[in-house]
């Protein structure tokens, strides 16, 4: 029925769609339509979602961070709830700085280098962070860095003697 109707059209695609369309009785008619956008950018995260996993990222893990991101009713590019799997895809392809990252820049130690301040092995590094009596902040499934110990007072100072 349309073929009765349109005698050609012409379709250039840039920017945007122009269609040229020319009726069988010489009338013509110009449309500009929006192009649709590609797959990739169709199923992207918004970048509002992103700039908040970026703030969020210096206080919580990604498990943490999805959590946050599901209570506020956000989803991914593609409808779905996050996952701790999915904030570390996002992080990785959004070229944020990791969690782990953001810790060590503030001074955080790892596992060996806590003990080795703290003249303790390894395993009792972890056994005082089980029991609560060493705080670590956790990067990822049991995954931990440390504070850095206090530096400790001289012994003359610690005793009272004037110097």
């Amino acid at each position: 029925m349309v073929r009765l109707l349109i005698e050609d059209v012409t379709v250039i695609k840039r920017d945007s769609i122009m269609l040229h369309v020319r009726f069988r009785g010489g009338a013509t008619v110009s449309l500009t339509i929006p192009a649709p956008l590609d797959a990739w950018h169709r199923r992207r995260t918004s970048d509002s979602t992103v700039e908040q996993i970026e703030k969020l990222l210096d206080d919580h893990t990604c498990a943490e961070i999805a959590g946050i991101l599901n209570s506020k009713g956000l989803q991914t590019g593609i409808g779905m709830t996050f996952t701790a799997d999915v904030v570390d895809r996002l992080i990785h392809g959004c070229k944020l700085r990791s969690r782990q990252t953001r810790l060590r820049e503030r001074g955080y130690l790892t596992l060996p280098e806590a003990a080795t301040a703290l003249g303790i092995s390894t395993s009792e590094v972890c056994r005082r962070r089980n029991e609560g009596s060493l705080a670590g902040l956790s990067y990822g499934v049991n995954k931990y860095l440390y504070e850095p110990p206090l530096a400790r007072p001289s012994n003359d100072l610690a005793e009272g003697v004037a110097v």
